[in-house]
């Protein structure tokens, strides 16, 4: 049997495609001068508005609204930087399990203390969740293979 496109098979794919560019620069034509005439009647609804004493904006507004203002992310206060976590949150619970060791501890160890702390989950890779966490996290360092502690 036969491999590849039989042959006459690419001029027809091209053909089919420059009728469809054709469609579409038409149809852009038609949208072009239908918003040309919009914007005709736009302007003489502006100059009836002001004719009566209205006010009329200088221009229309065009592209996207804007986004949000800097600085007002969902960061934290100190812009995530310094360890503040959200209170809770599975970082939050590793910071105070690792500080109240004093010490570096294993990730199955912070897993455990974790869970005895009270936090609920039913996640069941922990472990695997907060050693992920841990690698994550500013202010916790790896002081060897699987072992982690505030620095």
């Amino acid at each position: 049997m036969p491999r590849g496109r039989p042959k006459g098979s690419m001029s027809a794919g091209v053909g089919g495609m420059s009728a469809a560019v054709a469609g579409l620069s038409q149809a852009k034509a038609a949208l072009l001068s239908q918003r040309d005439l919009i914007d005709g009647q736009m302007a003489e609804l502006d100059r009836m508005i002001a004719q009566y004493g209205g006010s009329v904006s200088a221009a229309p507004r065009v592209g996207r609204p804007p986004g949000r203002p800097p600085g007002s992310g969902r960061m934290l206060s100190g812009g995530g930087s310094g360890g503040a976590y959200r209170p809770g949150s599975l970082k939050d619970v590793i910071h105070g399990v690792l500080a109240g060791a004093g010490g570096a501890m294993a990730v199955k160890d912070i897993a455990e203390g974790v869970v005895s702390s009270g936090y609920k989950s039913k996640n069941k890779t922990l472990a695997k969740s907060v050693g992920i966490a841990l690698t994550d996290m500013k202010g916790v360092k790896k002081i060897g293979r699987g072992l982690y502690g505030l620095g």
